[in-house]
């Protein structure tokens, strides 16, 4: 007997479970780990080790050696800027005093208007200011750009290296204290009543050190007493002052050297240049340095001690580098202004578009002169030509 056919039922798939890529995680460790490891070392080293504080004293030599390995950057990008204050600048008043000039008769025997010659004006002032920098090798942006390239790249390396070092279970970092913590006076009292009942029972050396030495925050811990924060601050501000005090200090010198040299228009000129547009722009980067002084409080205060003792021991070689240099300029400005200054002199470039330009002059009047003999006569050629020798005159006493 055939058994009755069941209806087919359709047939269903059961969904695969989607699994994403197992994506590789970079990892900086181990580019981090002989970093790392030599930092670890560094606290026994001989004379390291021979300091009350070890770990601290690694810490700051680390960044005075940093700081001093990128120490030739910082003295190449100050020669640049002496270049430019003493070459550039003087060369570049000479070129605004003489171009214009120069271009207003172009323009003038050109037809141009008046905003025509201010475009030629602006754009023969950048040919030229472009000239000076590329001849004196002083470009400003390879100037600012070339220390910050060095020390920042060193700076971060140097600060996550710390963090790395603080995270292991074994850090060196955890046996030592803060170095601005200090015990209250009666524990210390304590401490030493206990060690000397120790003592008299025989415990001794390093066992009974480690016993009686009070122990605070370590250098793996944030600064709770925000000390450290608020002294990078002041550090850091104090740099900036410094820095704004030089500024002003040349600023008001230049002032004075420039009083006796001028007329009263531009004497005012002078004045209105310097005590407005510098002065905002000076005083917008003190405002916003300023301002960053506070922001490195607000980040210190959340950052390991370790690494808020290399960040304090890095701002103060910044302050002790700026009063040195600060001194330098101080003593070669007074030097300066004990010898005669030195006339500026235009440069080659100027001269030779200058020469140009007179040669232009005279063809254009040799010109005029044999235009006019072919059509005048000779009456009428002798008023031009009178006329022609008062306007070579003109161009003469302007030039």
């Amino acid at each position: 007997m055939l058994r009755r056919a069941l209806p087919l039922r359709p047939l269903r798939l059961a969904p695969v479970p989607h699994r994403a890529p197992a994506r590789r995680a970079f990892s900086t460790a181990p580019l981090f780990d002989p970093l790392v490891a030599l930092l670890e070392a560094l606290p026994s080293l001989p004379l390291v080790a021979a300091s009350p504080c070890p770990q601290t004293t690694s810490l700051v030599l680390l960044a005075v050696a940093l700081r001093t390995a990128a120490l030739p950057a910082t003295l190449w990008s100050r020669a640049r800027q002496r270049r430019m204050a003493e070459r550039v600048v003087p060369a570049w008043q000479e070129v605004k005093r003489l171009l214009p000039e120069s271009v207003a008769r172009r323009c003038r025997r050109a037809g141009m208007s008046y905003e025509e010659y201010q475009a030629e004006l602006q754009r023969e002032l950048r040919a030229h200011l472009k000239t000076l920098l590329a001849q004196h090798r002083c470009a400003p942006i390879p100037t600012i750009v070339m220390p910050l390239a060095i020390q920042v790249p060193l700076f971060i390396i140097a600060s996550q290296t710390i963090r790395l070092s603080i995270g292991l279970p074994d850090s060196s970092f955890g046996s030592e204290v803060q170095p601005w913590w200090s015990a209250p006076p009666g524990l210390e009292a304590q401490f030493a009543e206990g060690a000397k009942v120790l003592a008299a029972r025989g415990l001794e050396g390093e066992a009974l050190e480690a016993l009686t030495r009070p122990m605070g925050p370590d250098l793996r811990e944030v600064d709770r007493s925000m000390m450290g924060p608020i002294a990078l601050g002041m550090s850091t501000l104090s740099s900036v002052e410094l820095t704004q005090w030089m500024r002003r200090t040349e600023r008001e010198r230049d002032t004075e050297q420039q009083e006796g040299k001028k007329a009263a228009e531009e004497q005012m000129e002078q004045q209105i240049e310097q005590s407005v547009a510098e002065p905002l722009r000076n005083r917008v980067l003190a405002n916003v340095l300023r301002a960053g002084s506070i922001v490195f409080v607000v980040v210190a205060s959340q950052a390991p001690a370790a690494v808020l003792v290399y960040w304090l021991s890095s701002s103060l070689y910044t302050l002790v580098q700026n009063g040195v240099f600060t001194v330098a300029d101080r003593r070669r400005a007074l030097r300066a202004a004990a010898a005669p200054p030195p006339r500026p002199s235009v440069t080659a470039a100027v001269q030779s578009r200058e020469a140009q330009r007179q040669r232009r002059i005279e063809r254009g009047i040799a010109q005029t002169q044999v235009g006019i003999a072919g059509e005048m006569g000779k009456g009428e050629m002798k008023r031009k030509r009178a006329l022609v020798g008062r306007a070579a005159e003109a161009v003469e006493r302007e030039q």
